[in-house]
């Protein structure tokens, strides 16, 4: 059996999820799943508060990152640090409420109420100081975001420059720790995506400039997340988004193509990959594997795929 407690939850999978209520730390210790989630995020609970909600929380790992949304009380606990995160970055967003470091670098406070938690093996005591919190939490390791952290010297501060640009992002997040079960193609698409939207979190957080990732950057991530949803389309991407579906085909168009074009393109690599791994699985059962509404939908679009003959 393995040891690691990533493995233990991924267990050769792309994909590994959990919900947790709880209502005290002698309730947590009743709860395995939760315990393991917590425990392969480094976070440790030291005390929760009595309050009129529990906590509650949804987690979503990947096998290089891993999400959490979380509803939580008045708690004390830290971010225990070991040698598996050592080279581990996390990003932590209070959509309400409010959170605390009680610690400097490798902890980088950001307004507002924005933290990234650099490598490393010290570890980070935190605590949530209002009665209801809304916490979102990304991880990955180092070598997806190595390019945007800057030196231990010269660490930003004051408020993020585009905290608008964090709405999509969350919403990503949220969506993703929400997320019913998938198959193996759908979860090596979510995790590539989700690598993405982590790489964005990070650099809105550290940038010291304008620069942020676009709306068709991201909205391109999330159509390689959910593509293999049929029902997935420009009115659905652009309430993930929070922006209106005019808006999104506007961004599209700007880019040289349109909302429904990208989905066909993810469908049809999605169909090409699920072939290429089961040639003799029915086609029905590809199509529903990569998005597609009906299978003549998908033979159209892999044959408009292909290069025309000369």
């Amino acid at each position: 059996m393995p040891t690691d407690p990533q493995q233990s939850l991924l267990r050769g999978r792309e994909f590994a999820q959990a919900s947790l209520w709880i209502r005290d730390l002698g309730h947590l210790a009743q709860h395995r799943l939760a315990r393991m989630h917590l425990r392969a995020a480094n976070i440790e609970l030291t005390s929760v508060e009595p309050a009129d909600s529990p906590l509650v929380g949804r987690f979503a790992r990947f096998p290089a990152c891993a999400f959490a949304h979380v509803r939580i009380p008045r708690v004390t606990g830290q971010w225990a640090r070991d040698a598996a995160s050592v080279d581990e970055v996390t990003v932590v967003v209070a959509a309400s409420g409010e959170i605390e470091f009680q610690s400097d670098p490798p902890a980088i406070v950001r307004e507002p109420n924005v933290a990234v938690i650099l490598p490393g093996d010290t570890p980070v005591p935190f605590r949530t100081t209002e009665d209801a919190n809304e916490l979102v939490y990304a991880s990955v390791d180092r070598g997806i975001v190595a390019d945007l952290l800057p030196p231990a010297s010269s660490a930003p501060s004051g408020p993020i420059r585009s905290p608008e640009a964090l709405a999509p992002l969350l919403a990503f997040v949220q969506q993703v720790c929400s997320t019913g079960g998938t198959d193996a193609a759908a979860s090596a698409a979510l995790h590539a995506a989700a690598r993405q939207i982590v790489r964005s979190l990070v650099h809105i957080v550290l940038s010291e400039g304008e620069e942020h990732r676009s709306l068709f950057d991201v909205a391109t991530a999330v159509v390689d997340a959910t593509h293999v949803d049929p029902a997935t389309d420009t009115a659905t991407i652009a309430r993930r988004l929070q922006v209106t579906p005019r808006v999104l085909q506007l961004e599209f168009q700007r880019h040289g193509t349109t909302v429904t074009r990208e989905l066909r393109r993810a469908r049809v690599a999605t169909a090409k990959q699920v072939r290429a791994a089961a040639p003799r699985l029915p086609a029905p059962e590809v199509a529903r594997r990569a998005g597609f509404g009906s299978v003549a939908t998908m033979f159209r679009a892999l044959r408009e795929s292909e290069p025309a003959p000369r």
